[in-house]
């Protein structure tokens, strides 16, 4: 939740909770987006952490400068907000990249290589999965990746079922 305090400068108020406290400090960065609109995105830096919990709640107050243009950022609006936290840069891919197989997750690689002149051939690959934001997952490959290729971004669901129904075709 915020509240608009200077319709010259847009700021916003916002609660941190107390398990999150230690990662916050004047100056961060901040990315606010309205919970009806998520793709719709403001930015802003932190300026003012209050010193104390409000009251109900295990949470402080912090206060950002929001930059830029504020199209459709009301007074009351159901915001959610990010901070940036850490800044580690990390291997990730789209949801859509993934596949889920019991316990292990996995991802596809187009090779460079071919099948019989024409078909695309596919390598499945064993990755472990660390944080997951915004439609993105962290991967750590499992094996040394001695396919070199294009990694599927999006329908790899799809493309593990029409592998898996040409196995069985050739069975």
């Amino acid at each position: 939740m915020f509240e608009i305090s200077d319709n010259e400068k847009i700021q916003a108020a916002l609660f941190v909770y107390e398990k999150d406290i230690t990662k916050i400090k004047i100056g961060q960065s901040i990315q606010i987006a309205l919970t009806s609109d998520l793709s719709k995105t403001f930015t802003g830096n932190i300026f003012s952490i209050s010193r104390g919990f409000e009251k109900g709640i295990n949470a402080i107050k912090i206060y950002a400068d929001i930059n830029g243009k504020i199209n459709g950022l009301l007074h009351g609006s159901n915001i959610e907000a990010r901070l940036e936290v850490i800044n580690n840069v990390v291997d990730a891919l789209p949801d859509g990249a993934l596949i889920r197989e019991g316990e292990n997750t996995y991802i596809f690689i187009m090779s460079d290589k071919t099948q019989n002149d024409s078909d695309l051939v596919f390598n499945r690959i064993l990755v472990k999965t660390g944080i997951s934001d915004l439609g993105y997952t962290e991967i750590t490959p499992l094996t040394t990746m001695e396919t070199k290729g294009n990694v599927v971004l999006q329908g790899a669901y799809e493309l593990n079922a029409k592998m898996k129904s040409s196995e069985t075709d050739e069975d």
